[in-house]
This record gives structure tokens, C-alpha cells and sequence, in this order.
């Protein structure tokens, strides 16, 4: 079995396809749980900015019109 292994990763090639595919797996384990909570936050932020625009614009607006 080791043998196998061996003769497959003797290859440089193969050595650092597996390494490279080994780390991008990982990195999107490990960045999965921190998605969440900046997908949670991009939200609010962004209701709060359309919130924020509306209300200036609507002041801006009743300002010089009324």
C-alpha cells in the first residue's frame, strides 16, 4: 500500500496538486462558520444604510419643498 502511495507522489507534480487541493479544502472548512455571521452583519448594514439614504434624502427633499 505504501508503495503505491509512494509511486504515485513520486511525481512533483502530483505532490503539489495534492497539496494545493489539500489546503483550498481546508481553508473552506475553516472560513465556512465565519461566513455566516459577516452574511448576518452585511445584511443589517446594508438595511440600515437604505434606511439611513431614505431618511436624508426624505429631510433633504421636505426641506426645500415644504
Amino acid at each position: 500500500m505504501f508503495q503505491k502511495l509512494k509511486q504515485r507522489f513520486s511525481n512533483a507534480d502530483n505532490a503539489i496538486d495534492f497539496s494545493v487541493d489539500a489546503l483550498l479544502l481546508l481553508f473552506d472548512v475553516l472560513m465556512t462558520p465565519l461566513l455566516i455571521p459577516i452574511r448576518i452583519g452585511k445584511y443589517y448594514l446594508k438595511s440600515f444604510i437604505k434606511a439611513f439614504t431614505k431618511r436624508f434624502l426624505k429631510s433633504i427633499y421636505h426641506k426645500y419643498y415644504d
